[in-house]
């Protein structure tokens, strides 16, 4: 995949991931306001993101579209928190894996260089070999990805999600 081809993708995508987030969270948020069942608000919130990330697999064409979502997992016995992220959503191409159930729980410590690069809007790379962050290229080549754009997603300034499109075959 070429650079001028990222480009592409990544300036409506942000705008068309902007709307779509949005529009589940405020869903969520309206649904909540008026006390309905939460199961039913959380069911409808997760139908709308999916719809989204299809949306999204077919229309530039990835093998993954998926949403990454951060979470608090415990304390240290410090007392400092510890910071998780899991898959929470995903869609994938017939043929190829899925890696949700793989990515749940994850400590972002493990993976900083991502993190910061992502929350930079600097994490989309047309071809995974020789990226600077060794560890999340040793990870990704494992995982048979080949290009990757990763997207931060912030509610009220505050960093809640990274939406993903990931590139597997050629």
């Amino acid at each position: 995949m070429s650079d001028a081809i990222i480009v592409g993708i990544v300036s409506p995508l942000v705008g068309a991931l902007i709307y779509g987030f949005k529009k589940g969270v405020d869903y969520f948020i309206e649904k909540k306001k008026k006390k309905k069942d939460p199961i039913i608000a959380n069911l409808t919130a997760d139908k709308l993101i999916y719809e989204f990330l299809s949306e999204m697999l077919e229309k530039y064409n990835a093998d993954r579209s998926y949403l990454i979502k951060f979470h608090n997992g415990g304390e240290y016995y410090t007392g400092n928190k510890i910071q998780k992220f899991s898959r929470s959503h995903e869609v994938v191409r017939e043929g190829i894996s899925s890696e949700k159930i793989n990515l749940q729980n994850i400590h972002i410590s493990l993976f900083p260089i991502w993190l910061e690069t992502v929350i930079n809007n600097k994490y989309f790379f047309t071809d995974i070999e020789n990226m600077d962050d060794k560890y999340s290229e040793f990870y990704l080549k494992s995982l048979g990805i080949k290009s990757i754009i990763n997207i931060p997603m912030y509610i009220n300034d505050r960093l809640v999600a990274v939406f993903g499109l990931e590139w597997v075959c050629d």
